[in-house]
């Protein structure tokens, strides 16, 4: 007998349905995936409008010593212009670069013919020495003479004894001044105590007159102060000591409590190593104090062990130049808290802050907070 035959109805009702399943199966699948497609476009439009939520870090801490950019000021000095002595052709210059700190008896200048040294005591010479001169410029010009390596007057400094003629006659040979053991004032150029070289403002084959400035020097500060290139505010440090270092890696250990002749010292080591500078920063103690400054420098506190770390891009600087983070608050904002200082690390993208912070939770990208919250800084 035929196989359809025999097979009967139910087979071919079967068949009619596997049929149906399959066309409804190839008509299903591209619903599902248009559905889909409209659900995540939905989805996304949804995410494009949703507010985002700003991150929330805790600030981390570090064993570091603190490196701030600084301008530093040297309260009390002043630019002095040290005067010629001479008339004439100024034919060259001391052997001398900013810093340096003119000793007794170095060459600051030479006008024409004649050597201009350096005096650095507290007074210039008025007048012309001789045998039967005694006095305090007397000592200074033994002072002068001991400092040149040349016969002088040490018992009894204060007389221009034969020592001391002997000493002038060498010293006038050497400077091509008048010969004899007249010592001729004008031999001389007053730098004063501790004067650092600014620069010379005269050039070679210039003539200059009696009183034009063949030199320039800085006095020595009576103080020092430091002020934060970041906020413009004055740095107070409570250390024993602090290193400063030049843009050209020199360095300077300062002593908190320095005497005069470290003072003197710092303030050549500034002069020498620094740009000078008319930016004054903000006194905390409100006193107005007159002074040379001068930028391109970093101080360090030894003594600061332990320092604040966060990303910089956790910092948000207001138009008024004042620095921020936002720590979170008790309910859903965020507070601004206010820097005092700023000093990049020694790692891409992290910043030095205040060690006070330590052990907060800030927002880790003040771009996702709203203008709102960014202007409360």
């Amino acid at each position: 007998m035929d196989e359809r035959k025999r097979a009967g109805p139910d087979s071919s009702i079967w068949m009619t349905v596997a049929q149906l399943a399959v066309i409804a199966v190839v008509w299903a699948v591209p619903a599902v995936l248009l559905a889909a497609l409209v659900l995540g476009a939905r989805t996304a439009e949804l995410l494009a409008v949703r507010p985002e939520v700003a991150a929330i870090i805790t600030v981390g801490s570090q064993d570091e010593t603190i490196a701030d950019s600084v301008v530093v000021k040297l309260v009390g000095s002043e630019e002095r212009d040290v005067a010629s002595s001479v008339e004439g052709v100024l034919v060259r210059h001391g052997d001398a670069t900013p810093g340096t700190v003119f000793s007794d008896g170095q060459v600051v200048a030479q006008v024409g013919d004649r050597m201009l040294i350096a005096n650095g005591g507290a007074l210039p010479f008025h007048r012309d020495l001789g045998r039967s001169s005694a006095g305090e410029d007397v000592a200074r010009l033994n002072e002068i003479l001991a400092a040149l390596d040349l016969p002088f007057e040490k018992s009894r400094n204060t007389s221009f004894t034969s020592r001391t003629a002997l000493g002038v006659r060498q010293l006038n040979q050497r400077i091509n001044a008048p010969t004899g053991e007249v010592f001729r004032f004008d031999s001389t150029v007053f730098v004063g105590p501790g004067g650092a070289l600014v620069g010379f403002p005269a050039s070679i084959g210039d003539t200059v007159q009696r009183g034009d400035a063949v030199a320039v020097v800085a006095s020595a500060p009576s103080s020092v102060a430091f002020v934060l290139e970041q906020t413009r505010t004055r740095l107070r440090w409570e250390s024993e000591h602090a290193l400063v270092q030049a843009a050209d890696g020199a360095e300077f250990t300062l002593q908190r409590g320095a005497g005069a002749d470290e003072l003197a010292a710092f303030g050549a080591f500034v002069v020498g190593h620094g740009r000078a500078t008319t930016e004054q920063g903000a006194d905390p103690d409100g006193a107005a104090e007159s002074g040379l400054s001068f930028s391109r420098f970093r101080f360090s506190d030894p003594d600061a062990g332990t320092v604040a770390l966060v990303p910089a891009t956790s910092l948000h600087t207001s138009a008024s130049g004042r620095t921020c983070v936002f720590a979170e608050g008790d309910g859903e904002g965020v507070a601004p808290v206010a820097l005092s200082h700023t000093s990049q690390a020694n790692k891409t993208g992290v910043v030095e802050v205040d060690p006070g912070l330590m052990g907060s939770r800030i927002v880790a990208d003040v771009s996702r907070l709203s203008p709102e919250a960014l202007g409360a800084c």
